[in-house]
């Protein structure tokens, strides 16, 4: 079985491709610790653009179901140190621009990611989908601000409790997507806006890509940090959350 991640750097643009095609390509703790690795690696080989994608016809399946029950309730998503943690970190501090390029199916921890980016383009056809609450888990609380910061609290709302697929025209009309492409101009597409973004002024780029993400996403008070990893951990050893993974298992 292949999980992996695969990475390139090309004329400025770096490239990471998710690729476990078993599983839609769904992240493993070691595909995670991939990103951790590697994002700073392409950064200082000098990628002024970042491109996160998926192998195949699908974005990201989510977080492997398997690997996530291997770990047991007792593994806090929410803590530093966990592998997502330290691939989010990974995305948020590249210098320049970070691009989701979307397909198929973006699910779960793989819309985590995406919207870690701070762009997100789509072929038609993709469906967002946000399953925690069906998993009996606590999403965290990065993508709950950052979807929250996108699409509006209501709207947020509505994806994290419903837990149902968006549509493509939809997610672009509610901002989630940059904007989506027919499957057959898609790559045309990404490849202008890619070309475009490694032009830009690399110093400025960099300056404002922080400032907003700062704006979005401003530090937690520390005791706001706590309720939110015991909350984490309370879903995580629920018979709500082990019942939704053996139901996916």
């Amino acid at each position: 079985m292949t999980d992996t991640v695969h990475f390139e750097l090309a004329a400025g643009v770096g490239t990471a491709t998710l690729d476990h095609p078993e599983k839609r390509n769904a992240l493993t703790p070691g595909m995670l610790q991939q990103l951790a690795d590697e994002i700073p690696a392409l950064a200082r080989a000098g990628a002024r653009v970042l491109v996160l994608r998926g192998a195949g016809k699908v974005f990201c399946g989510g977080y492997d179901i398997q690997a996530l029950a291997e770990h047991g309730a007792g593994a806090d998503y929410a803590e530093e140190a966990h592998p997502l943690m330290r691939a989010l970190e990974a995305l948020e501090c590249f210098p320049g621009p970070t691009v989701a390029a979307l397909s198929g199916h973006v699910i779960g921890g793989g819309c985590l990611l995406a919207l870690t980016c701070d762009l997100r383009y789509a072929a038609r056809g993709v469906k967002w989908t946000i399953p925690a609450a069906k998993l009996g888990v606590v999403y965290p609380e990065q993508g709950v601000r950052r979807l929250a910061a996108t699409v509006g609290l209501g709207r947020a709302m509505e994806l994290l409790l419903l837990a149902e697929p968006l549509e493509t025209d939809q997610a672009v009309e509610w901002g989630l997507y940059n904007a989506a492409f027919a499957p057959g101009i898609f790559e045309d597409k990404l490849e202008e806006r890619l070309r475009a973004l490694s032009r830009r002024a690399p110093l400025a780029v960099d300056g404002l890509h922080q400032i907003v993400r700062r704006a979005v996403l401003p530090a937690l008070q520390p005791q706001v940090s706590e309720l939110i990893q015991a909350l984490t951990a309370r879903a995580l050893q629920s018979e709500d959350h082990a019942e939704g993974i053996a139901a996916l298992a």
